[in-house]
């Protein structure tokens, strides 16, 4: 079904006055933080099963996997846990170390370009995770820590 045959149908079938149905399903971190693992709520957001592109196609992460045999299934459990390698965020979203790191540099650049001083405040004078423009060499190592990941992951 194609992205246009999908959106007429939902116009067609869903009243937009009526509140979406909830499922149980937590609205808030503090809901979910202590609930069960793996996280049996695979549309959410933050959930490692499934990526939904912009144009929403749906990937899904680990296509060898059942949802509840992945080895992590929320995002927000493993940002608030301290730094990771890229090696580790690569295994836990099925991609290559240095797939993270041009995600991580395409981040920051566009940090940058929208929050350049607060972003420079936040991290610090001089931090290597906010390199300068046209710097995008490897890291030394796969196993290298982002520091940027690290202060996500509040290390």
């Amino acid at each position: 079904m194609s992205l246009a045959a999908l959106q007429r149908w939902h116009k067609e079938t869903h009243d937009p006055a009526a509140p979406a149905p909830s499922h149980g399903r937590p609205t808030t971190r503090g809901e979910c933080r202590h609930g069960p693992r793996p996280c049996p709520f695979v549309g959410c957001g933050h959930h490692l099963y499934l990526e939904v592109k912009p144009t929403g196609a749906l990937t899904v992460t680990w296509p060898h996997l059942e949802p509840w045999e992945i080895p992590e299934s929320c995002a927000l459990d493993v940002a608030e846990r301290d730094s990771h390698t890229l090696d580790e965020i690569g295994e836990l979203l099925n991609l290559s170390w240095e797939r993270i790191r041009k995600i991580e540099t395409q981040s920051l650049a566009r940090l940058r370009e929208e929050h350049g001083d607060m972003l420079s405040r936040f991290l610090g004078p001089g931090c290597h995770a906010c390199p300068s423009e046209g710097s995008d060499g490897p890291p030394e190592s796969a196993t290298e820590t982002s520091p940027l990941l690290a202060d996500i992951g509040g290390g």
